[in-house]
């Protein structure tokens, strides 16, 4: 579980780093999908059971959204939940990103 769990911080934090405004969400599955292979330099992934649900604008109040060939929008919102996977162990995580100024109501 510590191994998967490594694995999913590593596919979150390259989903943060090339998610941005612009970036179609596919291109964003993309290196979350290589860094869920190849895990780290100790160890590599599996596939999960599920594929990264991504949810972006509109479709990040959804249950489980998949992500399409759209660009990012600007100051629009995106909930990613992905597990990385080590010996068919899951450690599954979730993460809002919001990209430009959140509305006040949004932050509270």
């Amino acid at each position: 579980m510590r191994e998967a769990g490594v694995i999913t911080e590593r596919m979150m934090a390259r989903a943060v780093e090339v998610a941005a405004p612009g970036v179609r969400e596919c291109d964003v599955a993309a290196v979350i999908y290589y860094a869920q292979m190849t895990g780290t330099a100790s160890f590599g992934g599996v596939p999960a059971t599920s594929p990264p649900h991504m949810g972006f604008g509109p479709r990040a109040r959804e249950a489980h959204p998949i992500f399409s060939d759209r660009p990012i929008a600007p100051n629009s919102v995106a909930n990613i939940e992905i597990s990385g996977c080590r010996l068919r162990y899951h450690a599954p995580m979730s993460h809002t990103i919001y990209f430009g100024k959140p509305p006040q109501s949004y932050s509270d």
